[in-house]
């Protein structure tokens, strides 16, 4: 019995503990939670709209990964719609937006404006990243945001679905002033390594420029096993140069905002002392030095493959590769900041031109293993100096195996692998073999003719 009595004597204090805490919760502040969010939600729309040139977003598809790197958009706000225009969109997309109440205030762009559902809708038939064929899962990217701070001088946002932080930063020119010097920097901006100092301390800094991701190592500062310090983020191209997607602390200062100079090929930063001079990595070249006439040499040196071309796709970032096969031709991409060329993985044909409901896939091949990988695998392309012959070396994107060629197959609509491929899909010069046609094994170079 006194046990029950213990037991209920420290429910009966438990309840008048969190009533009294309740209470004084309550008393925290003047108005109620709803008043409250009605007017965060008036107090982001009155700041929205009141930019005189809008604002610039930085927006982070790729979830919270962002493997797609940043994007800019400008935006101009009405109590009603938005008109955006960015990097990825030709011409201006106006539509409504709402301001909506949730577990916070949310800013919803949700009348189908393209700028945002680009990356967040799947479609196999729009545009995207990689040309005309579509992306079926979309790009990870949110078009609905809380909205965490919004003050004059910066609105930030979190996707809803993605949880990635998003900017918006006020304008002080044009939106179309703004783009156009933007564009600029992307297309002068060609230098991935940059070696120099911050605030003192040695740092070299490296831009993969193809997906906006950049990472900051520090030589003399070394971790418990003893290597450099780095740190990996994502980043976007601004009007001077890049903005990282957070910024870094270093020694009590932040790395964030970054200033390019396309004549010193220097970058310095805003707020901090920044001084670091870019330099060409290795073995690099420009996208228009890799257009010719080759032969490919392969199975390990012991074959040879005239014929082969290397032709202009999209100006300064891919290409069409033909004489491969009688039957199709082959995509590849400019490496900007490596300076290379890049084939990876990909559909050669369609159900339309095999005649059945099957494509083929050319997929790359680690011919020692056996293994075949139908994603990130490839090959980079190294020119030489005199531009004479182009080495090709595995892209070690497909962990574990060493990629040294490619190899065709029969794939079915569903997905589904059937198969080697049999005539007449096959490599250029195997026409005659009884089995292998579909192999083309031990990639060693281009050699120009």
């Amino acid at each position: 019995m006194q046990r029950l009595y213990r037991t209920l004597l420290i429910s009966v204090c438990a309840l008048f503990a969190l009533t009294s805490c309740t209470k004084d919760e309550g008393n925290l502040f003047d108005k109620s939670a709803p008043v409250r969010l009605s007017e965060a939600l008036a107090n982001a729309q009155k700041v929205l709209t009141s930019a005189e040139n809008g604002w610039v977003m930085y927006y982070y598809p790729g979830g919270t990964s962002r493997v797609y790197g940043g994007y800019i958009y400008t935006m101009s706000f009405t109590d009603e719609e938005v008109t955006v225009n960015g990097e990825i969109i030709d011409g201006e997309y106006t539509s409504l937006y709402s301001m909506t109440k949730d577990d916070g205030p949310v800013l919803s762009f949700d009348t189908n404006n393209y700028a945002f559902h680009y990356f967040s809708t799947p479609s196999g038939n729009s545009k995207n990243l990689y040309g005309d064929s579509g992306k079926y899962q979309a790009y990870d990217g949110d078009f609905e945001f809380m909205i965490l701070s919004a003050t004059k001088d910066e609105v930030v946002l979190r996707g809803k679905r993605f949880g990635t932080h998003i900017r918006l930063v006020p304008l002080k020119e044009e939106a179309e002033t703004y783009l156009t010097k933007a564009s600029a920097i992307r297309e002068t901006l060609f230098l991935s390594t940059f070696n120099g100092t911050f605030e003192g301390k040695n740092i070299n800094i490296f831009l993969s420029l193809d997906d906006r991701q950049a990472t900051v190592t520090l030589p003399d500062d070394k971790d418990k096993e003893g290597n450099a310090i780095s740190h990996k983020t994502s980043f976007v191209f601004t009007d001077k140069g890049i903005c990282l997607y957070k910024p870094i602390e270093i020694g009590g200062h932040k790395l964030q905002d970054m200033i390019f100079d396309y004549e010193s090929k220097k970058m310095t930063a805003e707020g901090a002392q920044l001084d670091v001079q870019g330099e060409l990595p290795e073995g690099w070249h420009a996208y228009a030095d890799f257009i010719g006439n080759y032969s490919l040499v392969y199975n390990d040196g012991e074959k040879t493959m005239p014929g082969i071309e290397i032709k202009e796709d999209v100006a300064g970032t891919s290409y069409i590769i033909s004489g491969l096969s009688a039957k199709f031709d082959v995509t590849a991409t400019y490496s900007l900041s490596l300076g290379r060329i890049h084939i990876q993985a990909q559909y050669v044909a369609g159900p339309k031109q095999t005649g059945t409901a099957n494509s083929v896939m050319m997929a790359c091949w680690d011919s020692d293993a056996g293994k075949v990988n139908y994603t990130v695998g490839g090959l980079y392309g190294i020119l030489n100096e005199d531009k004479s012959q182009i080495t090709w070396v595995d892209n070690k994107l497909y962990t574990g195996y060493k990629v040294d060629g490619f190899i065709l197959y029969f794939f079915g609509p569903d997905g589904t692998r059937i198969g080697a491929t049999t005539a007449p899909w096959f490599w250029t010069g195997r026409e005659s073999l009884s089995s292998g046609q579909h192999q083309a094994w031990g990639w060693t170079s281009f050699d120009r003719q």
